[in-house]
Parts: C-alpha cells; structure tokens; sequence
C-alpha cells in the first residue's frame, strides 16, 4: 500500500518537474523567492524554524497516515470477510477509533516536534537562511535548478 502512494507521490513530482523543473521562467521565478524567503529567515530566524517545523511534521504525519489507512483496510477487510452485521459494524467502529487515534496522536507528535525543534540554535536557523539565499542567487544568476 505504501508503495501505492510512494508511485503516485514519485510520478506527481516527476510530471511537475518535467513540465515546470525545465523552464527559464519559473526557475528565475523560484530562485527570487529562494533569495526572498531566506532574507525573510535571516531577519527573523523564528520562522525559519516554523518551516522546517512544518517540513519536519509534514513527513512524520505522511508515514503515520500511510500506517493508519493500511490498518484501516486490513480491519475492514476482516470485516467483510467474515460477513455478520456484526463483524461489520464493529470495524466501522474501529476505523472511526483509528481516524480519532490518527488526530490525536497528530496533536502529541507536533507538541513533540515543537519541543525538539525549540532546540535549534539561531546560528543554524541563520546558516539554513544564508544557504537558501546562495541556491537562489545561483539559480537566478545560471537560470537552471540546482538540486
């Protein structure tokens, strides 16, 4: 199932790469607002960190939703297999346990994050800043994508 998503995810990406990723315009684009985005984080580090938070929590919550929707179906599949109203209705149940599972452990795991991410030191917030301001410099000075 993970691969399932992983395929769609790659192939999203690959397409918008191949039809946006190669044209000058939206490089040139892309670089100025690398270049205004990291002298936004240079001036205010704390919203360097609210990115990377958001960054960092983004993939955390895709694992845990690509877990979640795996054992929902398997749950439900029992369910149906073994055909009772009952069996039915109770894996409804527990998929309807495990969406309120999914939000709540969502809520701990941001709080989490919040916590290791407080740790960063502003020097590393000013060093991602300044490394954004050079990949966007590049990228509008070549006209070409660096990564």
């Amino acid at each position: 199932m993970s691969s399932l998503f992983f395929f769609i995810k790659n192939t999203a990406f690959k397409i918008t790469n191949f039809l946006i990723g190669h044209t000058p315009f939206f490089i040139f684009i892309f670089g100025w607002f690398l270049i205004i985005t990291g002298l936004l984080f240079l001036t205010q580090p704390e919203k360097a960190r609210k990115k990377l938070l958001r960054q960092g929590s983004y993939m955390a919550f895709g694992a845990m939703r690509i877990l979640i929707i795996y054992i929902a179906i398997l749950l439900l599949g029992l369910g149906w297999r073994l055909s009772t109203t009952a069996s039915i209705m109770i894996s409804l149940l527990v998929v309807i346990l495990l969406i309120k599972l999914f939000f709540s452990l969502k809520r701990i795991i941001f709080k989490k994050f919040e916590e290791r991410f407080a740790l960063i030191p502003i020097s590393a917030l000013k060093i991602y800043a300044w490394g954004q301001v050079i990949v966007g410099t590049l990228m509008v000075m070549l006209g070409r994508r660096i990564w």
